[in-house]
């Protein structure tokens, strides 16, 4: 815990850039947000807000105060993303791969010091796929290391929210530590539909989740991301997309996803990346996702294994292939 004495929006400020946040914080002093219980460790402390960790600022001393008591125990109000997102790399399947991290508009990995079981459960339930195994086996990456030393209580609904030393910051870790996971339970072909449309190959973008359809935030959305949409509803081709409802009104329902990110060449949503399912920081139905797609697939049908002609299990044959 931090005493307050000497304590301003600098120091405030380089504490929120080491969390992930934007570079502008508020200092909030006299225990604004309660009294903590545990040691004082910081006094005094000095921020030219160039720092890129509290532990460059200037200080007393580690465990040095000046009748400090939790009375001035040091808050923060920050500005800014934290909810970032997250993507597996390098596995066999959609559910498997090396955690990697977008921060800054870069892809980067997280070093496997102290990453635990609890760690693997945030991440998997953060992309909606059900349960975790820790496996680090997926290939090392070349660019940066985002995040070290993280420790989830396994509740977050981000792995952002864990605590970790700061974007950035790491202690010695190399590629060779990237964290890899498997997860278990989730589902690769999410169930999408288009509703509202004047034809089947347009509409409101709605998915299925946990038994309940909902929507799409339209933050970050572009015509990669609806091409993903179109292909796996077996079109061909996009016509255009709605960032807004205008078009074709507004759900009801939970929204599903925000700040998605397709490189426009996976087979489903589900392998696309985003901050996690149900995390839309203040998204509302005015935003819902709409597009229109181009060349609906003449897809044959047939029903099988009844005992007659109008009877049995529907088939669908794509691409030449009957499931």
């Amino acid at each position: 815990i931090v005493c307050d004495d000497g304590w301003d929006d600098t120091g405030a400020g380089v504490v929120c850039r080491q969390l992930g946040f934007g570079s502008t914080g508020t200092a909030i002093g006299s225990a604004g947000f309660g009294q903590g219980t545990g040691p004082l460790f910081l006094d005094s402390v000095l921020c030219t807000g160039n720092e890129s960790t509290l532990a460059s600022c200037g200080h007393l001393g580690v465990g040095i105060t000046q009748n400090c008591t939790h009375a001035a125990d040091v808050g923060v109000r920050c500005t800014g993303p934290i909810d970032v997102n997250i993507r597996l790399v390098g596995g066999s399947s959609y559910n498997e791969g090396r955690v990697e991290v977008n921060y800054n508009g870069e892809w980067g990995t997280v070093c496997d010091d102290g990453w635990g079981l609890t760690d693997t459960d945030v991440v998997c339930r953060q992309l909606g796929l059900g349960y975790s195994r820790y496996r680090a086996s997926f290939g090392r990456e070349s660019g940066p290391i985002w995040l070290d030393s993280v420790s989830c209580f396994g509740n977050e609904s981000t792995l952002a929210r864990c605590s970790h030393l700061g974007v950035g910051v790491t202690r010695s870790c190399s590629h060779i530590e990237d964290v890899g996971v498997s997860c278990f339970g989730g589902q690769d072909n999410t169930a999408i539909r288009l509703v509202n449309g004047s034809s089947i190959a347009e509409g409101r973008v709605e998915i299925l989740y946990n038994g309940e359809w909902g929507t799409i935030c339209s933050d970050g959305w572009n015509f990669n991301n609806t091409q993903v949409i179109c292909r796996a509803l077996g079109f061909s081709g996009v016509d255009t997309f709605y960032a807004t409802s205008y078009q074709y009104g507004q759900g009801t329902g939970p929204i599903w996803l925000r700040n998605v990110m397709c490189d426009g060449n996976e087979p489903t949503l589900a392998r696309c990346s985003h901050p996690g399912i149900n995390i839309t920081r203040n998204c509302t139905h005015a935003h819902d996702v709409g597009v229109r797609c181009n060349g609906a697939e003449n897809i044959n049908i047939r029903l099988v294994g009844g005992s007659s002609y109008n009877e049995g299990r529907v088939e669908v044959n794509y691409h030449g292939e009957w499931s």
